[in-house]
C-alpha cells in the first residue's frame, strides 16, 4: 500500500504503469515475449528486439502479435512516432507556432524507418547526450481520506471486490504525477512500449531535479502542450513548464468516463531542444453515487412504453449507435459509428441493450465482449511449447548440458571474457612497484584545459574592490570602465600552453578520477593485490585503456639515498584454461593485444612569466573622466612599492578609448610540467568480444595478461638492475 505523504517522495513510490517484465520469453532464443497485467488490460504476445535471428533487413521489431486482452489498455506510454516538433507546435486557431525563440525550431530533423517498418521522425541531437534519451511515464491518482492510501486510476477495480477502490476511483479532483524513464528505444529507433524501464536518476535521485535546481535556468525537461482528455483548454502552450520530482498537477472532471491525456516533454539544454517524447495516459473514472445521469443503469424501468422494444429509451438507445430505432436493422451499424462516444458511455448503453435484447448488439460485440469475461490474475496458457532451448556450446557461460534445440549454433550462447592483469615476481628484496590500468569511459574528460588569454584591456566595467588603489582619487571600490587598462589581463599564456602541451593534453589527475582503475603491486603485503580481473562489460565501455608504472617512495637516511627508476615495461597474453572439462579441448582464439607510448601526459602544469613584468611598465593610463593616472610608484630611487604593473607587448591599433591594444608572445610565459610515461592498450579487437562463438572469431574465458618490467636501483652504495620475468 502506497501511502501519500509529500509530492516528492512520489518518484520512489510507483511501478511502471504499464507493462514491466515479460512473464513468458525476453530471452534471446524466443522470438516473442507475453506481458499480462490484467489490472490495466494487457495480456499481449509482442516481437522481441534481442532475438538473435532478427534478419538485418527488418532489425529489432518490437510489434504486437496478438492481444489476449482487448479491453482499453490503461497506464502511460511514450508514443513511437513523435512527429515533426513544427505539428506539435503549430496553433491551428491562429496559424502560428505556440512556443518562438529557441523552441520554435528543431534542427536536423528526419524520417527513419524504424524496426518494425514504421516511419518515425529522429534528430541528430538526441544521439550526442544521455540527457536527450528518455521516456516518460505518468500516474493520474486519488488519495483516500482516511487513509493517505494512494489509488491509482489506470487500473481496473471490481465494483465487488475493491469496492473502496472502485467508490474513490471516480469523477472530480484528479492528481497527475509525471517522471521520467529511460530509454525505451531501440538501435533502430522504435520505442519498445511494455519493456521493463527503470527510472531515470542522477546520484540516485529524479532526474528533473538535477536540472530544475538552478530557478534562473531554462536547462531541463520541460511540459509543451498538455491536454486533458475532457474538452477543457490545453495548457502549457505559451510557456513550457519545467518538470522537477515535486511537481504535482490537478485538474477536475466532470463525468466519468474513460479519458486520455496527452502531452509532449522535451529536453532543452538552454539553447536547442535535444530531443521531445510525445506521451499518453490512459485511465478510467467510474461514476460515483453522486452522479446524476445514470440513465443506463437503471434496474428498475419506469420508462415511458414500458419495459420493451416500443419504450422511447430503448428507441433513443438504438438510435445514438446507428441502429434503426424502429425495425432495429443494424444492416448500417458499426463500432467506427460509435468510436467518438465515450468508452465508458458506449458500455453503458451496450449494458442497457443487453437487458432488453441482446440480439440488437450483434455488430458491437467486439467493442464490449472483452468487457463481459471473467478477469483472472492467472495467465493463461504458456505461448511456448515445453522443448528446451537453450546454449549448446560447452565454452559459453550459459552452456545447458539439458538444452534439446539452439535456434542458431551458438545464438543464445553468452561468451563472458575476462582479463587477469598479472603482476611480476620481482623477489622479495624488490620494491613494490604499483602497476595502474586506467579504463576511460569518457575521452573528453582527462583532457587538460588550456586557459583563455584574459584581454588587455576591460570589454566589461570591473569593480576594483580590494585592490591596491590607485592615485588620483582611486580608493579600490571604483569601477574601471570598458577600455579601461586590465588588472587582470593575462596575454600570450594560451598559446604557450599549445606550443608546450598541444591541443589535445592529457591531465594526469584527470586520469585518476574519471576512469575506473585496476591496480596490481609486484611486491605487495596481501598477495591477492598481485592480480585484477577487467570484465567483458568493463572492456565494452572502456574507450581508451591506459597502462601506468608507479615506483615506489624512496628514502633512507642521509648518504644513503635511493633511487628507483622504471626503465621498461611490457606484457604478453596466455588463455586460462576452461573450468568446463567439455570446453578444455576446444579451440580457442588468443586477442591480438598491442600497445603504444603515450607522450602526452603531464601532472603538475603550472604557468610563470619568462621574465620579470616590472621591467618594462605603463607610466600613465589615460581614463576619460579622471585624465592621466600613474600606475607606477617608486619611492625615488625606482624601487617598485607597490600598483598594478602591465608587461609590454606587440602594439596595435589605437582603440576608440585612445589606448593601444597589447598582445602578448608565447615566449613571454614558462609552462612548467611533468611528463608521466604511459603505454596505451588496443582494444580494437576486444570491443565485440564474445560476439560469435569461437573459434571462428570470436574470444571466450579468462586470458592472462602477465606484466614483464625492468628498472635501476641506485644509491646507498649500491646501483643494480633487474628484470622481471
Amino acid at each position: 500500500m502506497a501511502i501519500f505523504t509529500k509530492a516528492e517522495d512520489l518518484f520512489g513510490l510507483f511501478n511502471q504503469s504499464v507493462g514491466g517484465g515479460a512473464i513468458e520469453g525476453g530471452q534471446p532464443g524466443y522470438e516473442t515475449r507475453r506481458f499480462f497485467q490484467p489490472k490495466v488490460g494487457l495480456d499481449a504476445i509482442v516481437k522481441n528486439p534481442g532475438y538473435l535471428d532478427t534478419s538485418e533487413d527488418k532489425p529489432y521489431p518490437t510489434d504486437v502479435v496478438t492481444y489476449s486482452d482487448r479491453r482499453q489498455i490503461l497506464g502511460t506510454i511514450t508514443l513511437n512516432n513523435r512527429d515533426w516538433w513544427e505539428n506539435s507546435n503549430y496553433d491551428k486557431t491562429s496559424f502560428q507556432p505556440y512556443l518562438t525563440d529557441e523552441k520554435k525550431i528543431v534542427f536536423n530533423q528526419q524520417v527513419k524507418i524504424d524496426g518494425s517498418g514504421n516511419k518515425i521522425i529522429v534528430n541528430e541531437d538526441r544521439d550526442k547526450s544521455g540527457f536527450f534519451k528518455f521516456s516518460i511515464d505518468a500516474a493520474p491518482f486519488v488519495i483516500n481520506p482516511n487513509t493517505d492510501e494512494i489509488i491509482r486510476l489506470d487500473r481496473y477495480y471490481d465494483k465487488d471486490i475493491d469496492t473502496e477502490k472502485y467508490n474513490l476511483a471516480t469523477e472530480g479532483k484528479i492528481n497527475y504525477y509525471i517522471y521520467p524513464r529511460g530509454d525505451a528505444r531501440t538501435p533502430a529507433g522504435n520505442i519498445d512500449t511494455f519493456k521493463s524501464k527503470g527510472k531515470k536518476t542522477d546520484a540516485g535521485e529524479n532526474v528533473f531535479d538535477r536540472y530544475a535546481r538552478n530557478p534562473n535556468s531554462t536547462r531541463g525537461y520541460h511540459l509543451f502542450h498538455l491536454d486533458w482528455g475532457d474538452g477543457t483548454p490545453l495548457e502549457h502552450i505559451r510557456e513550457t513548464k519545467v518538470l522537477e520530482g515535486n511537481t504535482l498537477l490537478e485538474h477536475v472532471y466532470e463525468k466519468p468516463g474513460f479519458y486520455t491525456i496527452k502531452g509532449v516533454v522535451m529536453a532543452f539544454d538552454g539553447s536547442k531542444i535535444g530531443c521531445w517524447e510525445k506521451f499518453e495516459t490512459n485511465f478510467l473514472l467510474n461514476p460515483s453515487p453522486n452522479y446524476d445521469v445514470d440513465l443506463y443503469n437503471y434496474e428498475n424501468f419506469a420508462t415511458i412504453g414500458g419495459i420493451s422494444n416500443d419504450s422511447v429509451l430503448v428507441k433513443s438507445a438504438t438510435d445514438i449507435i446507428g441502429i434503426n430505432p424502429l425495425t432495429f436493422d443494424d444492416e448500417k451499424s458499426s463500432v467506427k459509428l460509435v468510436e467518438n462516444i465515450n468508452l465508458f458511455d458506449r458500455l453503458s448503453i451496450y449494458n442497457f441493450l443487453t437487458k432488453i435484447d441482446h440480439t440488437i448488439l450483434n455488430e458491437y460485440l467486439s467493442d464490449f465482449d472483452d468487457y463481459t469475461k471473467e478477469i483472472t490474475d492467472e495467465p493463461g496458457p504458456m505461448m511456448m511449447d515445453g522443448e528446451i532451448i537453450g546454449c549448446l556450446d560447452p565454452q559459453a557461460l550459459n552452456y545447458d548440458p539439458n538444452a534439446e534445440r539452439d535456434i542458431t549454433v551458438g545464438s543464445i550462447c553468452d561468451y563472458g571474457l575476462t582479463l587477469k592483469i598479472v603482476a611480476p615476481n620481482l623477489g622479495s628484496d624488490a620494491p613494490n612497484f604499483h602497476i595502474d590500468l586506467y579504463l576511460v569511459n569518457d575521452t573528453e574528460s582527462i583532457l587538460g584545459s588550456i586557459p583563455e588569454d584574459i584581454p588587455y584591456y576591460l570589454d566589461s566595467p570591473k569593480v576594483l574592490q580590494g585592490q591596491p588603489d590607485l592615485q588620483n582619487g582611486y580608493t579600490g571600490t571604483e569601477t574601471l570602465p570598458i577600455g579601461a587598462q586590465n588588472p587582470f589581463y593575462v596575454i600570450g599564456r594560451k598559446l604557450a600552453y599549445q606550443q608546450a602541451l598541444g591541443e589535445d593534453w592529457i591531465d594526469y589527475d584527470a586520469i585518476d578520477s574519471n576512469s575506473t582503475k585496476k591496480t596490481v603491486q609486484t611486491n605487495p603485503t596481501n598477495s591477492s593485490n598481485k592480480t585484477r580481473n577487467i570484465t567483458k562489460s568493463q572492456l565494452l565501455n572502456a574507450k581508451r585503456i591506459l597502462i601506468g608504472v608507479r615506483a615506489p617512495e624512496t628514502g633512507g637516511g642521509q648518504g644513503s639515498q635511493t633511487t628507483v627508476a622504471v626503465e621498461s615495461f611490457s606484457f604478453d597474453v596466455e588463455a586460462v584454461p576452461h573450468s568446463s572439462e567439455d570446453a578444455q579441448a576446444l579451440g580457442r582464439n588468443t586477442p591480438n593485444l598491442s600497445s603504444n607510448d603515450v607522450n602526452n601526459i603531464y601532472d603538475n602544469v603550472l604557468s610563470n612569466r619568462s621574465d620579470d613584468p616590472y621591467e618594462i611598465l605603463y607610466s600613465n593610463y589615460f581614463h576619460p573622466t579622471k585624465g592621466a593616472i600613474n600606475l607606477r610608484k617608486t619611492n625615488g630611487s625606482g624601487e617598485i612599492l607597490t600598483g598594478w604593473f602591465y608587461k609590454l607587448g606587440q602594439q596595435l591599433p589605437v582603440n576608440e578609448f585612445g589606448n593601444r591594444q597589447r598582445t602578448g608572445v608565447a615566449s613571454d610565459w614558462v609552462i612548467t610540467k611533468d611528463k608521466i610515461n604511459f603505454l596505451e592498450l588496443d582494444i580494437s579487437e576486444l570491443q565485440d568480444a564474445g560476439a560469435t562463438p569461437p573459434p571462428e572469431n570470436g574470444l571466450n574465458g579468462t586470458y592472462n595478461i602477465n606484466f614483464n618490467l625492468t628498472y635501476t636501483q641506485s644509491g646507498g652504495g649500491s646501483t643494480g638492475k633487474t628484470t622481471g620475468p
